[in-house]
């Protein structure tokens, strides 16, 4: 990140910030282009903000950028560390596409650093923000991932070029963050505490992701294939030749006391005969190594009975 205090707005997650930046936007442009499949929590809030969304394809390169070219947005949400729900990191040269894309049309990246801190395999990329400073780039961050959900603490990094704005509409409004953790993670990062917790996070959560492609190999085979493996707290399973329907595989999954997230969820466009009935997001972030193979094993026996 290359910033400087005044662009960086405390907030209580990604609706909050998202909450934010909406009214920010919402006289210039109306039109926005949301990843496809892609988060449903942010969708509803530019939805409840009267913006048009419009879906734009994901690829193994992260956002198909033929596509946003295509699609009149001027606006794009984007989760390029690690796509969600898919995984799939956009690399350097696609980044530097997608901030043309922006300078082209005066449009706004929202860059939601999805899970950055929480890469397994190969270096760091920079983030979108970082390639182009002086770009019309939101960058959010939040630290529910790596310290705890409960803690509503996010933040987001402005263009210099909003601030005006910015400050016109909320001059008068206090942070929704609570001051008093505000004020112990401002703390637990100065003394060092915070680089040393996510050094430990990323041991923590490396070993439970190697724990679960493991136990995937082991007992589905050829039977499935792993989508958006080395990185964040889940992935996403394509299943081969299973006959049951995502609805069908999660209720029976519930019976074995396997709670699964229903991919369909993160789709806006609905088309049965898309790969998504065969698509189940698995998430390993709270559970047990311990647990982890049987919890899988339970799953192959329930999918291939």
């Amino acid at each position: 990140m290359i910033c400087e205090t005044e662009q960086v707005i405390i907030c209580s997650g990604l609706q909050d910030s998202l909450a934010i930046i909406m009214p920010v936007l919402r006289s210039d442009h109306s039109l926005l282009a949301v990843e496809e499949p892609g988060h449903f929590i942010p969708r509803s809030v530019f939805q409840n903000h009267s913006f048009a969304i419009t879906p734009v394809p994901v690829c193994t390169d992260g956002l198909d950028l033929k596509a946003l070219w295509s699609s009149k947005s001027t606006v794009v949400y984007v989760t390029p560390s690690h796509q969600f729900p898919l995984g799939h990191i956009m690399p350097v040269a696609n980044r530097l596409k997608l901030i043309d894309w922006a300078e082209s049309v005066g449009g706004v990246i929202i860059e939601d650093d999805y899970d950055s801190e929480l890469r397994y395999q190969g270096s760091p990329i920079p983030a979108l923000q970082g390639l182009h400073p002086e770009a019309n780039i939101v960058y959010i961050g939040t630290f529910s991932k790596v310290l705890s959900p409960a803690l509503r603490v996010s933040y987001m990094v402005l263009p210099k070029r909003m601030l005006d704005r910015y400050r016109n509409l909320f001059n008068e409004s206090a942070s929704s963050a609570s001051l008093l953790e505000q004020r112990v993670l401002a703390k637990f990062m100065v003394r060092g505490h915070w680089e040393r917790h996510l050094r430990k996070m990323r041991t923590v959560y490396k070993k439970k992701h190697e724990v679960l492609v493991q136990a995937v190999n082991r007992h589905f085979g050829d039977q499935a294939v792993i989508i958006g493996q080395g990185a964040g707290l889940h992935v996403v399973l394509e299943l081969l030749n299973s006959v049951f329907s995502e609805e069908e595989l999660i209720k029976q999954a519930l019976a074995k006391n396997i709670r699964l997230f229903p991919l369909s969820k993160t789709y806006i466009s609905h088309t049965e005969s898309d790969t998504r009935q065969k698509l189940i997001m698995l998430g390993f972030g709270g559970i047990n190594t311990t647990k982890i193979d049987h919890g899988i094993q339970l799953l192959h026996q329930i999918w291939y009975k």
